[in-house]
Order: structure tokens, then sequence, then C-alpha cells
């Protein structure tokens, strides 16, 4: 599959960010023509629900992210990756440093967009400056 520009992304309106921000991608991308409430029903997070006596009921996010983030992806047939880290693990630098080369990489793909990358460039200077 070729690579391509996506110039205008919109999120979408949810409770939950990540899927909120899927849509906005796969829509502008040109991947996804349903509405909203498709998308969430077909990945499964519309049927997501926490039952735990020491969640708080508004706690609609609180789940195994790492793993159903990529199980929701996969069920529509999209590749996804997740990479997890904090400051206190003793990998942080490590996993820090490969994904700011990743969208280093993913920049080179905007070059053409002046002003998505000028964009791109503040976020990552602000992501180095806040964890150096």
């Amino acid at each position: 599959m070729g690579k391509r520009i996506v110039e205008k992304l919109e999120m979408g309106m949810s409770w939950t960010s990540y899927i909120a921000s899927v849509y906005g991608v796969l829509k502008g991308a040109g991947w996804w023509q349903d509405e909203l409430y498709k998308l969430m029903g077909e990945t499964g997070i519309a049927f997501h629900f926490i039952m735990h006596e020491q969640s708080c009921p508004s706690s609609v996010t609180v789940y195994a992210w790492t793993y159903e983030h990529l199980a929701m992806m996969d069920r529509i047939g999209v590749h996804s990756e997740v990479h997890c880290s904090h400051a206190g693990m003793n990998t942080f630098s490590l996993l820090q440093q490969a994904a700011l080369e990743h969208i280093k990489e993913s920049i080179a793909l905007v070059r053409e967009n002046k002003a998505l990358e000028e964009s791109a460039m503040q976020v990552i200077s602000g992501v180095v400056g806040a964890n150096a």
C-alpha cells in the first residue's frame, strides 16, 4: 500500500478519545465512510463495559488498552501498534527515542504540506522538552 498525505483530520464525537481519533484518521485517509457508531460497533468499543467493585461507574476507559486497542483495530482489518512505557521505567529512554524516530520518519511524508510539518515539529519539540 502506498503512502499518502492526509491533510484534513477531524476527531469524531465520542466519550473515548481513542475511537474518536481512530475515526478521524480512518475517515481522513478514506478508509472509513460510515458513521462513528458503526465503527464503534465493529471494533467492539461500543459494547465495552467495566464491571469492577473498585472502579467508578463513570470510568468507561478503565481497561487494558494496550491489548484492547490492538484487538479493536484487528476486528476491522487495520494494523496498529501500541508502545507503552512510563518515565520511571528503565527502558523509557529507549522507547522514547524509538517513538521520536518513528515520528520523524512520518514527517518525511508531510514535507509537501508546510503547515502540517510545522505542527508536527511543535509536537515533537514539546515531547522532547517535557521529558528531557
